[in-house]
């Protein structure tokens, strides 16, 4: 075998054995940072738990007071919902009432047949009224959960805060 052939082969393969241990310590250094914030986690969170059993903090999950609050919020947008509503038919019936009431009134001197009659009957025209428009405006009220942060899902969160 040639001289230059070996030491380009030697070359290539020690780069590629170089660049492949490279690549598996990368691996294991980013597992085992995985593992040490893992284990970091889980520290804090059973050190934080026995703290406020210790305290006598009442542990409930935050997700009943968030789905309390966003099924009042839903109520009370339904009723002010109907409220509107309601308000603009009140406002539409009293319209047309005033306008019924004010308008002329035309009598009906034919029959259904087209013959004449001796009656008069007194036909109030149609007024053309236009409903009001419906306007609400709400402001959605912010639901404040029993603990404030970001939800990460089943993860624990190490949260470093002032001592208290």
């Amino acid at each position: 075998m040639d001289d230059a052939l070996m030491v380009a082969n030697l070359v290539y393969f020690g780069t590629l054995v170089i660049g492949g241990v490279l690549l598996v310590f990368l691996a294991v250094a980013t597992v085992i940072t995985l593992v040490v914030a893992g284990t970091g986690q889980a520290v804090a969170s059973v050190l934080m738990a026995t703290v406020r059993a210790l305290r006598g903090a009442v542990l409930e999950p935050p997700t009943l007071a968030a789905e309390a609050a966003r099924a009042e919020y839903t109520r009370q947008a339904v009723v002010a919902k109907a409220d509107a509503i309601l308000a603009a038919q009140r406002t539409v019936l009293t319209a047309a009432a005033k306008a019924a009431a004010a308008a002329p009134t035309r009598t009906g001197a034919e029959s259904e047949d087209g013959e004449t009659t001796d009656e008069e009957v007194a036909i109030p025209v149609a007024a053309s009224v236009k409903p009001a428009p419906v306007v609400t405006h709400m402001r959605p009220t912010p639901t404040v959960p029993a603990r404030t942060g970001p939800r990460t899902g089943t993860q624990p969160i190490l949260v470093v805060s002032r001592a208290s």
